[in-house]
């Protein structure tokens, strides 16, 4: 991997953040399952990759003209690479641009997850538009994808089944996407495991009536692509394959062309014996998601803008522009899109999110990285982080009722997590005990969200007073020194005399 810096832009009308790097540039991020990104220089420098570092084969081709270009992906065909001039990273979308033989091609990778005070259960829905726009020509430019069956799978060598739907119109909506791929593990092993990358669920692709989908093998469809030459590719389809994608995508200057990705995962999370689906489901399953997106494609991507352009001001107000590129990633990745899912209980009739501790041990909630995350969160969507602190104080026995379920928590200080991602079954001799430092970083959490949201919306806290109580009284009790024990730290073991601790507990003198 090269190690050279790229000029990276912000938004017209911002400061330029000059020779930033970003480690890794996000593709399609919207859930931990859902998260691929491209770390190199180049996004024809190699594959993406899951953010496990698992290599995805994606491969994406343009042909300008009589020429075939690589656009992104690795090296394949001996074909030449699209020369890339330019990668915009915000906090909604990455933007490629590309100086491919007399054309501009630009890239959108847009995943609109904003608003969540407003829209949780579309800012939640986890689909990404992949938009390609062009200048610098009349002639239609055509455009080709197709990703590994992997996307879809724990590991590179489970056998992935797939079907090709042909979608009609779904009333109400005037606008379409006529083809999609469904693709997932032929032994759907829903909630069976606990892993980084998904051994259920579907992967889905579509597109519009201007596309054609399909799965077969990557030889074969990009040499159909390359060549023009579709009969066998047709003549391969088959139930059960390793790629899949769409091409033909005619671009022109008057228009531009995208097509979506989306992940199910069927199951969001595993509350202590009850399934809770994803919250997006109650608007219907996917197809029906992939419909309202391509309908309101438009508008979801005017709307992201102005999101993106207002949130990159105030940071790089804040202090200045390499913050605001900073603040970009730090939202694709641990805000409210990489890190979450949101999930429905319908016994409560509430949308509960999940934040999952990345490159670390997989925990499901974990009170110690949710803590670093939540000034940001404070920030964009207090509402949507005030439900995401909920389902870590449904245990205590005031709560039982509110949560739907007997959850038995006794203990007299906040839990640490709730489980593995993703099943939340960790009783309370299980935990991983930070007694002091998690009962401390959820009344500091609460107490800051509290002020936020001000004295009119506070009615929630009644209900948790008595945990709320029980957590100071554990912390007043711990005075004036909180003894051995763990703090996030946890990879020292436990340790007397914290001086990471002793904060926490003098605030209640």
């Amino acid at each position: 991997m090269a190690l050279a810096p790229f000029f990276v832009r912000l938004l017209p009308g911002l400061a330029v953040a000059e020779h930033f790097r970003a480690p890794c540039v996000p593709l399609d991020v919207a859930t931990p399952y859902q998260s691929t990104w491209s770390c190199f220089d180049n996004l024809t420098d190699g594959s993406p990759q899951h953010w496990t570092g698992d290599s995805l084969d994606w491969v994406g081709l343009v042909r300008v003209g009589s020429t075939v270009y690589r656009w992104l992906g690795r090296p394949v065909m001996d074909l030449p690479a699209a020369q890339q001039t330019a990668v915009d990273i915000r906090p909604t979308l990455t933007r490629y641009h590309f100086q491919v033989g007399s054309v501009q091609l630009t890239v959108d990778f847009m995943t609109p997850s904003f608003d969540h005070d407003k829209v949780l259960v579309v800012a939640s829905c986890p689909i990404t538009t992949v938009n390609f726009t062009i200048t610098g020509t009349d002639d239609p430019v055509e455009v080709y994808f197709d990703m590994s069956a992997t996307t879809a799978t724990k590991s590179d060598d489970q056998e992935a089944g797939g079907m090709a739907l042909i979608l009609g119109r779904v009333w109400p909506y005037s606008a379409c996407v006529d083809q999609a791929i469904r693709l997932g593990t032929v032994e759907q092993h829903l909630v069976g495991q606990t892993s980084d990358r998904s051994d259920w669920g579907y992967r889905y692709l579509a597109t519009d009536s201007t596309s054609e989908t399909f799965i077969s093998s990557a030889t074969l469809a990009r040499s159909a692509f390359v060549h023009r030459n579709y009969s066998k590719l047709q003549e391969t389809f088959r139930e059960r394959a390793r790629f899949f994608g769409c091409l033909n995508m005619n671009v022109s200057t008057s228009t531009s062309n995208r097509f979506y990705l989306m992940f199910d995962e069927v199951i969001s999370q595993r509350y202590f014996g009850r399934d809770l689906m994803p919250l997006w489901h109650r608007n219907g399953r996917a197809i029906r998601a992939l419909e309202a997106a391509h309908q309101w494609a438009e508008q979801r991507r005017r709307d992201a803008e102005d999101f993106d352009q207002r949130l990159l001001a105030e940071l790089a107000q804040a202090a200045g522009p390499r913050y605001a590129q900073l603040g970009a990633l730090v939202y694709r990745q641990a805000g409210v899109m990489g890190s979450t899912s949101t999930a429905w209980n319908e016994k409560t009739g509430e949308a509960w999110p999940f934040m999952k501790e990345i490159s670390s041990d997989g925990d499901v909630s974990t009170v110690d990285v949710i803590f670093p995350a939540f000034p940001l969160f404070l920030h964009v969507a207090p509402e949507f982080f005030r439900k995401l602190l909920v389902p870590l104080s449904a245990g205590r026995e005031g709560l039982r009722s509110g949560a739907g379920l007997d959850v038995k928590y006794n203990l007299s200080w906040a839990p640490h997590h709730l489980g593995t991602w993703p099943v939340c079954d960790l009783k309370s001799e299980q935990q991983e005990q930070m007694p002091v430092e998690e009962s401390g970083n959820m009344l500091i959490m609460i107490a800051a969200l509290a002020q936020k949201q001000g004295s009119g919306s506070t009615a929630w806290l009644k209900s948790y007073w008595p945990v709320l109580v029980t957590w100071a009284d554990f912390l007043v009790a711990s005075l004036p020194d909180p003894g051995k024990q763990l703090c996030t730290d946890d990879f020292e073991g436990p340790n007397p005399h914290n001086i990471n601790l002793a904060p926490l507990v003098s605030m209640k003198t």
